[in-house]
């Protein structure tokens, strides 16, 4: 009688199985015995991590042509320093952090940009002279104000948000939709005038906060990449390079 197949084994089973216990020094070793590898003082298990785990079990159901990846996927990947790997997640996270970079200097000329146009429609040549109220503020405090706003606004939210990213299965759903959003807004500010320049300041205090969202789950995944110390070093490292 021949016995029933066992069923497939779910990914965190067959990462359980991969694992392999360390093994115990022998009695007597010498404590001051330098490792033969530089990162066995680093890694404890072979166990996967969450990213590791979510990349293998991953369905691949909209995987992008391959002409896409080398184009826009190759100038990100970063290379695991222990197995010589890539994690999608990591190459996801430098090509994020590649495009915060541009949205960041846009709000830096936007700023000005908004700090002028409010002068001149309040009648006054310089912000540090000018005595006239534009919208009940003087054009000196517009963005002053709107980081106020921005400020407390994220103070009393992200706690939710947070939880939101952290125990909810819509991290990816948020980071998403907020990209989105920023993206949105920075390409409406484009059209900053002396007509549509309030309109612009009011879209920089939710793209402020939609940012500070996005960064929030964008650092959700960076302690998933890997549980090793000196991995979770070498990453961020290459990110800001991005």
């Amino acid at each position: 009688m021949t016995s029933d197949p066992q069923p497939p084994l779910p990914a965190e089973a067959a990462a359980a199985e991969q694992y392999t216990a360390p093994t115990e020094a022998a009695p007597g070793a010498g404590e001051n015995d330098t490792p033969t590898d530089h990162t066995s003082s680093y890694r404890s298990s072979s166990k996967l991590t969450i990213s590791e785990e979510a990349t293998l079990a991953s369905s691949k159901r909209f995987k992008p042509p391959k002409f896409l990846k080398v184009i826009f996927e190759t100038p990100f990947r970063t290379k695991n320093p222990t197995h010589g790997g890539h994690v999608e997640e990591a190459t996801a996270w430098a090509m994020d952090a590649a495009g915060r970079g541009p949205l960041n200097q846009a709000g830096s000329y936007i700023g000005v940009a908004i700090l002028r146009l409010a002068t001149i429609d309040a009648g006054c040549d310089l912000p540090a002279t000018c005595s006239n109220r534009v919208y009940g503020f003087k054009p000196s405090s517009m963005l002053t104000m709107a980081s106020v706003i921005t400020g407390v606004a994220s103070a009393l939210l992200m706690p939710f948000i947070g939880a939101i990213v952290d125990h909810t299965r819509h991290r990816k759903t948020v980071g998403v939709i907020t990209a989105i959003l920023v993206s949105a807004i920075t390409g409406f500010q484009t059209t900053i005038s002396l007509d549509t320049w309030f309109a612009c300041l009011v879209l920089e205090m939710l793209g402020g906060f939609t940012l500070i969202m996005h960064f929030m789950a964008v650092m959700a995944y960076l302690p998933d990449l890997t549980e090793v110390e000196y991995e979770l070093t070498h990453y961020p490292s290459r990110f800001n390079i991005c």
